[in-house]
Order: structure tokens, then sequence, then C-alpha cells
């Protein structure tokens, strides 16, 4: 009876997600409900149209001895997907938020455990930075562009560093379904402890 109730309430939610997201896709004027995910590691909270996947890693592996610990918030949709990763280690400093070192991090860290084919992500690959502040804290602004599969990918998004961890925000989309107003929103909503 118990397994029933369980398998009842998981179709229900189901049911129920399905329907809330075919109301905003018929009805796209209508507010989305964005909830706010708080990370249990470090107190930083943001908000999500939805509740996010999460995946933590070993960096670099189970198998060696750790250097950090990467922590990922993912959410994709029908036009992209909005991440938000923690990686903590001892050796983070200001100059993981350097032009190369966020490069880096995409390159040996990111991408090898987020993309199902690491090597699309260099294809044509546009690298953009810019050194920012964001309520008075030193941070990066970036962007990539890359080919998958004949397609040209958009990848933005923000690094900030706040006691020995880098959080790197960003949204990846094809470069013709954009939404740099969920981009916008997605990122303002951060909120450090």
């Amino acid at each position: 009876m118990k397994l029933y109730h369980l398998i009842s309430g998981i179709i229900g939610s189901l049911l129920l997600s399905s329907g809330d997201l075919m109301a905003q896709q018929l009805h796209p004027e209508l507010p989305q409900h964005w909830v706010t995910v708080k990370d249990e590691e470090t107190g930083l909270r943001v908000d999500f149209p939805q509740s996010p996947l999460e995946m933590t890693f070993h960096i670099p592996s189970q198998n060696t001895p750790s250097k950090g610990l990467l922590h990922v918030y993912s959410l994709p949709n029908e036009k992209g997907i909005l991440i938000l990763s923690t990686f903590h280690s001892s050796s983070v400093d200001s100059k993981w938020i350097e032009k190369e070192s966020i490069h880096q991090f995409f390159e040996t860290i990111l991408v090898p455990h987020l993309f199902f084919n690491p090597a699309i992500f260099q294809d044509q690959q546009i690298f953009n930075f810019q050194s920012i502040e964001i309520k008075g804290q030193e941070s990066a602004s970036f962007e990539f562009s890359f080919l998958d599969h004949k397609v040209l990918k958009k990848l933005e998004g923000i690094a900030q560093i706040k006691d020995q961890t880098l959080y790197i925000s960003f949204y990846l989309a094809s470069e013709k379904n954009f939404d740099q107003g969920l981009l916008n929103k997605f990122l303002s909503s951060i909120q450090f402890p």
C-alpha cells in the first residue's frame, strides 16, 4: 500500500510538472514560479525556474588524492541550460578569476564533467572575458561561443570567489534561442551569506 502511494505521488507530481510546463508553453506571459536553492556547503542562495538537478564530483577523481570538490546545480529546459557550479579547494584564491584561469577551469574541470562530448566545446571556440566588480566583490564576466554540430552555441556567465570557493554561474543555449532575460534574472538572484 505504501508503494502504491509513493508511485501515485511521483506520477502525480510528474503530471503536475508537465501540466505547469505545458501551461507555460501555451501562455508564456504567465509568471514562472522560481525556487530558491541554498547550497548547504557555502550558504549561497540562487533562484532557478524549477528545482535543479544536483551533482558532486571529487576533482580529479575518487581514486587519487582530492584537489577539490565540484558541486553543480543544473536546470535544462527546451532552449538551453542554467548552471551554478561551486568548486571548493584550499588552492582557490583571487587568481582563479583571471582570464586564463577561468578558461582553463572550463577546459579541464567543467566541460569534461558536464559535456557529453567535450571536444565540441573547442570547435571554433571564441572566448571573451572582462574583470568586473559585483557588490564590491572582485568578479569576472565571460562568454564562450562554439559550434555544436554546425549550430552556434553561446555560454555566458559570471565567476566569483569567496572563502576558497570558486562560484561559476552561466547559461548555455544556441545563439538563436539565447534568453538574456533568463540569464539576467538567474545571475541577479545570487546571494552570498
